[in-house]
């Protein structure tokens, strides 16, 4: 594969929300504060240059934990086409990837290791239109930054249902890796993946819609009135920062 595009423009957050400079530093804020960390970012990656940095950053932390995706990986770029249309949100810190969170659109990942029937009777049968899939989540340990893992899927699922209004997410993981902080419904179904010697996996369902009611205590009676409610809180937060 040849990095000579940046991501599909349908996937642009820059494209969907408006002032997306003021959203970025409420997550700023809000990511400093969980983080401890006053020098990292999260921002989506877009272009190829982006794209670039986000191969080199696989390359370096794929390379200290895990041979099997090493082997994903064509010609020593670590990106793949599911990337091109996909939400990818990067922690940079000093110059450098510490962290990367994927979120794609329908067809996802795990529709190659479960049937059409066991995900219609988990997700529903409109699935499709109504969920995004996290995955590929990549945290550098020897950054040693607390809480980065759950702030780049929360300032990842935050942004996507801003701008999408999409309100779910799956993911999936080993058992013993299941994100503590964040609501996931006690549903799950178990899976295997063979190039992975048959390891157990787990596939979660939650709400990006709960999590921002639940984590910042905003009220909605449904999506749409939910997300207007945080945008304002967005706004005054980030207004009440700038004066400070």
């Amino acid at each position: 594969m040849i990095l000579d595009n940046g991501i599909n423009e349908k996937f642009n957050i820059y494209n969907q929300l408006e002032d997306i400079s003021t959203y970025y530093r409420f997550f700023d804020f809000i990511t400093h504060k969980f983080t401890g960390n006053n020098e990292i970012s999260i921002r989506q990656i877009v272009d190829k240059q982006d794209l670039k940095l986000l191969s080199e950053a696989r390359k370096r932390m794929y390379g200290k934990h895990d041979e099997y995706f090493k082997k994903l990986y064509n010609d020593d770029i670590y990106i793949d086409e599911m990337d091109y249309r996909s939400y990818i949100f990067a922690c940079y810190y000093q110059g450098e990837i510490i962290g990367t969170q994927r979120a794609t659109v329908y067809p996802f990942e795990i529709n190659a290791y479960l049937n059409a029937s066991e995900i219609n009777q988990f997700l529903g049968n409109d699935y499709q239109n109504n969920y995004v899939e996290f995955s590929r989540l990549l945290v550098d340990k020897d950054a040693k930054v607390k809480n980065l893992s759950n702030m780049l899927g929360f300032v990842t699922g935050s942004l996507i249902a801003l701008a999408t209004k999409t309100e779910n997410y799956i993911t999936y993981s080993k058992p013993r890796l299941k994100r503590k902080s964040l609501d996931f419904s006690a549903d799950t179904i178990q899976f295997q993946i063979n190039d992975r010697n048959d390891e157990v996996y787990e596939l979660y369902k939650g709400s990006m819609i709960n999590d921002i009611r639940r984590i910042f205590s905003i009220k909605g009676d449904d999506t749409e009135s939910t997300l207007k409610n945080f945008e304002k809180f967005i706004l005054k937060t980030s207004k009440t920062k700038d004066e400070a």
